[in-house]
């Protein structure tokens, strides 16, 4: 297979890893792989048989180790550049490799890839290894900030555990970034609970009445996941897990082992502010109510639920 358009960077031909696809200049995808064999983790590279790539995408490091001299001078030379960003404080006046040394992981990558973007380096191969979810929300609009402005494109690439059900590729822009990210919440939280149930012992979290907007939530999920379990509202208690979700404690479930069964339903709405904001309600493996997850895209703290009382207010709800 040969690449005849200029414009395309990376064709797959379907025969290994991914359904087939293109990769162009202007555009952004991640694809979702099994962790590599071995140390190599450059995906294009490490799978060569499987693409025909016009050139071989540029690989971002994760380390600072990697900056050399001439990148600390390119660094200082754009400083607004990397400020505007806020991979540097604005109260650090020159950067040194003891400066560089001192940043966060999400810092450390986003850096390597503008220092990428300030060589012309116009094809980049990104993983997201390591990083958290708020890094990888960043490090999303930075990319799509930049296929949109320049002649640029992006493979960003997703390990995970080969168990875990494979997706074709996905295009990162303004209208995915939602959904791609809460695909990978789930799939950290599949590997999250398989690593909780090896523990030997879990914490037991303080245990609460439900706020009164609290069970309202839980009422109208469990009524939209046709949750049928007899008198499951009797006297029922939450914990606080942090990021606004809550451990569900049925009377007579507080057994801090409980585990995991499945996700019943699940709710989006908008924040006040504009932004995708996604609830969802489980159940553990006995078929009891576990958890109620909440979390906004950009990973802050819920501002308020109006928009989702609302939706509530429109659907009869029975919280008694």
């Amino acid at each position: 297979m040969e690449i005849t358009n200029d414009d395309i960077v990376l064709l797959n031909n379907g025969s290994r890893l991914l359904a087939p696809f293109s990769l162009k200049y202007g555009e952004a995808i991640i694809v979702f792989a099994p962790y590599p064999k071995g140390h190599n983790v450059r995906f294009v590279e490490g799978n060569a048989d499987s693409f025909c790539c016009s050139e071989i995408p540029a690989w971002v490091e994760c380390t600072a180790y990697s900056v050399k001299k001439k990148d600390i001078r390119l660094i200082n030379e754009n400083i607004d550049v990397f400020r505007q960003h806020d991979v540097f404080p604005l109260q650090v006046k020159k950067v040194s490799q003891r400066v560089i040394d001192q940043l966060e992981g999400g810092d450390t990558r986003l850096m390597n890839l503008l220092l990428c973007r300030l060589k012309g380096i116009t094809f980049i191969e990104l993983n997201i290894i390591g990083l958290s979810f708020a890094s990888i929300y960043r490090m999303f609009r930075f990319v799509v900030s930049d296929v949109l402005n320049h002649r640029v494109a992006y493979i960003v690439v997703n390990y995970m555990d080969e168990n875990l059900k494979s997706r074709d590729p996905l295009p990162i822009d303004e209208k995915t970034i939602p959904y791609i990210m809460h695909e990978l919440i789930k799939d950290n939280r599949i590997n999250r609970r398989k690593f909780v149930e090896k523990m030997a012992t879990l914490p037991k979290l303080p245990e609460r009445e439900p706020t009164e907007q609290e069970l309202k939530i839980i009422c109208y999920l469990a009524d939209k996941g046709h949750y049928a379990r007899h008198d499951w509202r009797k006297n029922l208690k939450v914990a606080d897990e942090g990021m606004q979700s809550l451990q569900i404690i049925p009377e007579g479930q507080s057994n801090p082992k409980r585990l995991f069964g499945k996700e019943i339903s699940e709710v989006q709405f908008r924040d006040t502010d504009g932004m995708l904001v996604y609830a969802t309600l489980t159940t553990d493996q006995e078929g009891f109510l576990f958890e109620l997850e909440v979390w906004r895209c950009d990973f802050e703290n819920v501002i308020n639920f109006d928009n989702i009382m609302k939706v509530i207010g429109n659907n009869e709800t029975n919280i008694h």
